[in-house]
């Protein structure tokens, strides 16, 4: 929620002034290859279908629960060859069909680069994390209401982040999937990431 006091926090953490937007000084690749470790999570014991197609001169290809792989640029007239060629990686830690078929993309090709990015990248997580708290991959509501709608207590130094929560309100998913864990130092931060329950 945009009235949220932690915006103000993440705010002041990332040292950005009073009214700047986040993300101002990001520049994201204009291309996206899921990292092929990132696919582990989601092997299935039998193929599954990939999804791919051009839309604007680029390549998309998806994956079934609702992520892309790729949106990478149109490289020539055969695009059948590309994919091929692109998803080939892949093959070493997912088993999956190619299937071309139309298919929303993350966000329109005019949209801001920083916009695009967390496009291709959002999904994936809320994938990924659905998967860990054996949740449905497609049902936001219930994910932000596991794992990201508590209250909690919020101690910031020059060196640690300390996050204080109520014990007895964390859903037993957050704990059997260990994302209650201590995240430590974290050098993008400056700042030591703890969690605390009482």
């Amino acid at each position: 929620m945009p009235t949220d006091p932690v915006w103000r926090v993440l705010a002041r953490l990332s040292s950005r002034e009073p009214g700047e937007a986040f993300g101002h000084a990001f520049e994201p690749p204009d291309t996206w290859r899921i990292p092929a470790g990132w696919l582990s999570a989601f092997r299935p014991q039998e193929a599954t279908e990939w999804t791919w197609d051009l839309e604007g001169g680029r390549l998309h290809v998806r994956h079934p629960e609702g992520f892309f792989v790729l949106d990478v640029p149109c490289e020539g007239e055969d695009a059948e060859a590309q994919v091929q060629r692109e998803t080939a990686p892949y093959s070493q830690v997912a088993a999956f069909t190619l299937a071309r078929t139309g298919f929303p993309i993350p966000v329109a090709p005019e949209a801001q680069h920083l916009e695009q990015w967390l496009g291709w990248l959002e999904p994936y997580v809320r994938a990924r994390l659905a998967r860990a708290l054996g949740l449905a991959p497609d049902d936001a509501e219930e994910l932000e209401r596991t794992l990201l709608l508590h209250e909690a207590r919020l101690h910031v130094t020059e060196s640690h982040v300390d996050v204080v929560f109520a014990l007895s309100q964390l859903p037993l998913a957050v704990r059997i999937a260990g994302l209650d864990r201590n995240i430590g130092w974290i050098p993008a931060a400056g700042r030591h990431l703890f969690f605390h329950f009482e």
